[in-house]
């Protein structure tokens, strides 16, 4: 198996009670859902590459129609217990399995990072139409540079594939996709873009 996408995916699903375990905490990204509320997103909310539901669950109890989407099968198992109150399918953010304009809210927290950048313009376009008008978007890569598999010891040496983004280059992709950017910082390590 050579391509990324699919070993990433095949050690969050080998390994996604240790994921879950690992990231269990609200605190980092606490502030996070703080400045996205601020712009007063609204209803229907999808978490996009939502992993074991920690955030979708948070946004379930926030009073939106949370909806989750992954490709890991053993993570979103992780979710629906995390989040009852809360729909989720298996997808691919490049190809995903909702009608135009679904959603007035786009959760993207640490999940594009994980294709290639070649990737990133139709996942964006897909981000795009699933978007209903005056919908906010939030999305979280990793501050850097290159494209890497990257090992981890916490899931026994299996790999992961990174995208590592500058703010202005993340920030161009998603112009070029038609949104309006609302802020775009770094912060702790990582770019974090909210637009509309």
């Amino acid at each position: 198996m050579t391509d990324p996408i699919e070993i990433t995916t095949r050690t969050y699903d080998t390994h996604a009670a240790t994921y879950a375990e690992i990231n269990a905490s609200h605190r980092p990204v606490a502030y996070l859902y703080d400045v996205f509320v601020e712009y007063e997103p609204r209803g229907r909310l999808l978490d996009v590459g939502c992993g074991h539901g920690r955030d979708t669950a948070h946004f379930a109890k926030r009073g939106f129609e949370a909806h989750g989407v992954d490709r890991s099968t053993g993570l979103l198992a992780l979710a629906q217990k995390a989040a009852p109150r809360a729909t989720f399918a298996q997808g691919d953010m490049r190809h995903l399995p909702y009608r135009d304009r679904s959603f007035d809210a786009l959760w993207v927290c640490a999940s594009l990072l994980h294709l290639p950048k070649a990737e990133t313009p139709l996942a964006l376009n897909e981000l795009r139409r699933v978007l209903a008008p005056g919908g906010v978007m939030y999305i979280g890569v990793k501050h850097g540079e290159g494209e890497h598999m990257i090992p981890a010891e916490s899931y026994g040496g299996m790999e992961r594939f990174f995208a590592l983004y500058q703010a202005e280059e993340l920030g161009a992709l998603v112009r070029a996709a038609g949104f309006r950017i609302l802020e775009n910082a770094v912060r702790g390590g990582w770019v974090n873009l909210y637009a509309r």
